[in-house]
């Protein structure tokens, strides 16, 4: 049987100059935001209002609500992912894809690990709270980054109508994963924030330097599967069913003490 054709990103000539730009302004975005965080007064006093804005909205339903979707922006959820969209692209031997995803993928996560380790910001005072430091968060890093790719695979196929939807489907979901971190108290808002500067800037440094190369070899490198677009969201909600069966009760618990 024939192999399936893929779907290439096109070539933009300069594009990777855009790209160069748009990292620069996300990562100095980041790294101003970052000394706001360290040194700035006001910004604990923004982060406890809009905690308390949050406490005001707990709910019984509104709680399990937020289990669920903070269930999925675990870092193992994730991973789960993330690696359909590897094993998916092994198959269909789109190496340089495949490379830029994985390479994407990890550096953000080991990043993001490195830099809460090294800033060591803590974490809101709570009954439960995962053992780590708070900024950035790796669940918003993680969502963040899951979203892109996802996104960025499915969005190659299918009409403008299913593209935009797509792209705003898992833009809602990275956003709900932060404000279910805000929900629980476990992060601060500006850990959000950052985790979105920080893994944006890291996309578009990313994919200017894929697009550099496309143009210096005259060729796509970034090309995703057609069949991706059938086999990708069945795939996502089989494993995403389970991972939800097996860690929610764990989670209620967590957070929910019950």
């Amino acid at each position: 049987m024939a192999k399936e054709p893929g779907v290439a990103m096109p070539l933009h000539g300069s594009g990777w100059v855009r790209n160069a730009v748009s990292a620069a302004v996300l990562l100095l975005g980041f790294a101003s935001w970052t000394l706001l965080v360290l040194h700035e007064a006001g910004m604990a006093r923004a982060n406890a209002w809009i905690a308390e804005q949050f406490a005001a909205m707990h709910s019984p339903l509104a709680d399990h609500l937020f289990i669920v979707i903070t269930t999925l922006g675990d870092p193992l959820c994730i991973g789960i992912l993330l690696g359909l969209l590897g094993l998916l692209l092994l198959r269909e031997r789109r190496w340089p894809t495949l490379f830029w995803a994985g390479a994407l993928a990890i550096g953000t996560t080991l990043l993001t690990i490195q830099i809460k380790s090294a800033l060591a910001v803590s974490r809101p005072s709570g009954e439960w709270l995962p053992d780590s430091y708070s900024y950035p968060s790796g669940h918003m890093s993680g969502a963040v980054i899951m979203a892109i790719l996802l996104a960025t695979a499915l969005s190659a196929h299918g009409s403008l109508w299913m593209r935009r939807s797509v792209r705003l489907a898992f833009a809602l979901y990275a956003v709900m994963v932060g404000a279910s971190r805000l929900y629980f108290a476990v992060h601060w808002f500006s850990d959000i924030v950052g985790a979105m500067l920080l893994v944006t800037g890291l996309w578009q440094s990313a994919l200017g330097i894929m697009r550099w190369l496309e143009v210096r070899q005259g060729r796509a490198l970034l090309i995703w599967p057609a069949g991706m677009g059938h086999t990708l969201p069945w795939g996502m909600a089989l494993l995403a069913g389970v991972y939800l069966v097996w860690r929610l009760p764990v989670n209620i618990h967590n957070y929910l003490g019950g």
